[in-house]
C-alpha cells in the first residue's frame, strides 16, 4: 500500500526487501547473493505454479471425460428404457398379424397401412440398436436369451433341451436381453 504523505517512487527506485534495483548502485557480493536467493525462490514458485496448473488442467480434462461418459451412459439408459416401453407395441402388431383369419377379413388397404406402420416402427427400433431374438424350432435352448415357459416331454434324446415351440420372440439391446424369447423346450422322459 502507498502512504499518501510519501511521494511515489520510480520503478527503478523501488526496493525489494534489502535488494535495491537502482541503476547507479554497484553490485556487491552480498547483493548478488541476495539476488540469487530471490531468483531461486522465484524459480521454485514458478515451478510450483506450473505444476499446480498442469495438475488442474489434467483434472479438468479428466472431469470432462467423466462428464462425457456419464452423458453417454445416461443417453444409453434412456434409449434402453424407451425401447423396453415400445416392445409391447411390437408384440401387439405380431399378435394382430398372427390371427390369419381375422387379419385376412380386414380391408386390404387397411392391412397394408398397418403393415407399413409396423415396418417403419421396426426399422426405427432396429436403427437404434434393438435386435430380435427369434429362435427356431429345433434350436438348442439357451437360458441366456430364452425363457422356458413349458416343458414338452419326448422320447427322442436328440431333441433334449431344444426349442419345441416359440410363443414370443425376445429382444436385445447392446447385447443385453431386454426380453427373453418365450419357448417350449423338449425334455426327455426321466
Amino acid at each position: 500500500m502507498h502512504d499518501q504523505d510519501e511521494p511515489l517512487k520510480k520503478p527503478e527506485e523501488i526496493e525489494t526487501d534489502d535488494v535495491s534495483f537502482e541503476e547507479e548502485e554497484e553490485l556487491t557480493p552480498s547483493s548478488v547473493k541476495k539476488l540469487r536467493e530471490k531468483l531461486k525462490i522465484a524459480v521454485a514458485e514458478k515451478q510450483s505454479y506450473l505444476e499446480n496448473w498442469q495438475r488442474d488442467k489434467a483434472e479438468f480434462v479428466n472431469l470432462r471425460k467423466r462428464d462425457e461418459e456419464a452423458r453417454e451412459s445416461f443417453l444409453l439408459y434412456a434409449k434402453e428404457k424407451l425401447l423396453e416401453d415400445l416392445i409391447p407395441v411390437l408384440t401387439s402388431f405380431e399378435l394382430a398379424f398372427s390371427n390369419k383369419g381375422l387379419w385376412e377379413s380386414v380391408v386390404k388397404e387397411w392391412r397394408e397401412g398397418v403393415t407399413s406402420i409396423h415396418a417403419q416402427l421396426q426399422g426405427i427400433l432396429t436403427k437404434n440398436g434393438l435386435k430380435s431374438i427369434d429362435p427356431q424350432v429345433g434350436e438348442k435352448f439357451d437360458p441366456r436369451i430364452h425363457e422356458a415357459v413349458v416343458s414338452t416331454q419326448t422320447s427322442d434324446s436328440s431333441l433334449d433341451h431344444k426349442v419345441a415351440q416359440v410363443f414370443q420372440r425376445g429382444y436385445l439391446f447392446n447385447e443385453k436381453v431386454l426380453r427373453p424369447a418365450q419357448v417350449a423346450v423338449y425334455s426327455t422322459e426321466s
